[in-house]
Formats: C-alpha cells, structure tokens, sequence
C-alpha cells in the first residue's frame, strides 16, 4: 500500500506540475504534512495544542492568500491552474498516506530494504503505462536530467526512511515544510539568470505573504503538535 501511494503521489504531483509553476506546486504540497498531523489527531485521538490550531489558522489565511494571488496572476488560464491545484493536492494526500503507512514500516524493517520493496512496487505499477518508444527520441541532454532525478529521489526518499527510523515524525515534517524555501531561491535565481527553459515567477507580493504564512503555519501544526503528544 505504501508503494502503491508514493507511486500515486509522483503521478499527480507530476501532472500538478504540468499545469502550474515548481513554486506553486511546492507551496501547495505542505498540504501533505498538515495531512501526515491530522491523522495522529483524528485517528489516534492525540489531543490537539492551542499554539497547533494557531497554524492551522495561519496555514489556511495562507493558502488562500496564495491561491487567490496565483489565480489572479494565471487570469487567462484560471482553468488550468484550478486543475494543476486539484492534482497538487491528491499528491498532497497520497503522500501523506504513504508516510502514514511508511513510519511503522521503519520499526521493523532497514530503511533501505524498504524502500527497495517500495520502488519496485512503483515501477511494477507504472510499468503498463510506459510508452517505449518514446525513449528513443531522448537527447543526451534529457537522459542525463532523468538519471539526475532518478539518483535525487532515491537520495531524498532514502534520507527521509533513515530520518523516520531516528527522529519523530514532527522533526522530519518541519524539515520537509522547509521545501518550498530551497525552490523559491533556485527558480528566483535561474530566474535572475535568464534562463529560457523556465518561466519567471509571477507571485506578487501577497502571493509571497501567503507562501510565508502556509510555510510558519505548518511548522507550527508540526512542532507543537509534536510537543504535545511528548507531554
């Protein structure tokens, strides 16, 4: 099951991205902790901090500052941002499945093994769909950009199942929080260099207010949340 999620994740958080900016899909993604949080309150029955419901009402004026910024900024194609949101956020939800299932996983299993199982689980379901022939028209250019993504997922995911098995499950949510930060300064910065193969940004000021209060939001629904359950 957990493979079969993460595989669902990249599947709507690449079709997210095929309708929508790396900094829009990253920002929205947080959705995916928040969720991985919610679980331990619903579900488990964790009682829930003052300071975590500050978050999430931090998080929320957030989202809507930055979606109402990015819809007003992709006017034209209001459409197709709806639709790239919509897929962000079942990436958002599959992963947090994914986690959810993953971190008891990690008490009984090596980190490493497991995500083996895990990606071999993804490959068997996306295999049917792969259309071969498509290879072939790759440039050395292009595979050399999917092996580069192929060796950082498999070092980002293996991180994170060593992460899972040493720390709590709020540390390494807070860290992944971090995520959209290190895309914002990349794209402003290829930006800068006026590069073609990437569009500019187009967030104005309140898009990145709202950016700033999703990101503070979630780490405060994750830190003291994580706080409350130690006590």
């Amino acid at each position: 099951m957990a493979g079969t999620f993460l595989a669902l994740n990249y599947f709507f958080y690449f079709k997210g991205l095929e309708f929508t900016s790396p900094t829009n899909a990253q920002i929205l993604i947080q959705l995916g902790p928040i969720l991985f949080t919610l679980y331990g309150i619903y579900i488990f029955k964790e009682k829930v901090s003052f300071l975590s419901l500050i978050g999430f009402l931090i998080a929320s004026i957030g989202f809507v500052l930055f979606f109402n910024d990015q819809l007003a900024q992709f006017i034209v194609t209001a459409t197709k941002y709806k639709k790239g949101g919509l897929f962000i956020f079942f990436g958002a939800l599959t992963w947090s499945f994914y986690a959810f299932l993953q971190k008891p996983l990690t008490k009984k299993y090596p980190p490493q093994q497991l995500n083996l199982v895990i990606y071999a689980i993804g490959a068997l379901v996306f295999f049917p769909m792969v259309n071969w022939g498509k290879f072939s028209h790759l440039g050395v250019g292009e595979w050399t950009l999917m092996m580069f993504l192929g060796l950082n997922t498999l070092v980002a995911y293996g991180a994170i199942a060593e992460a899972f098995k040493r720390i709590p499950t709020g540390q390494v949510s807070i860290i992944i929080s971090m995520n959209p930060i290190v895309t914002v300064f990349v794209v402003e910065f290829l930006t800068y260099q006026k590069v073609s193969w990437i569009k500019p940004e187009s967030a104005t000021l309140f898009g990145y207010i709202g950016a700033a209060l999703v990101m503070a939001g979630a780490i405060m629904i994750i830190k003291f949340q994580a706080k409350q359950q130690l006590s």
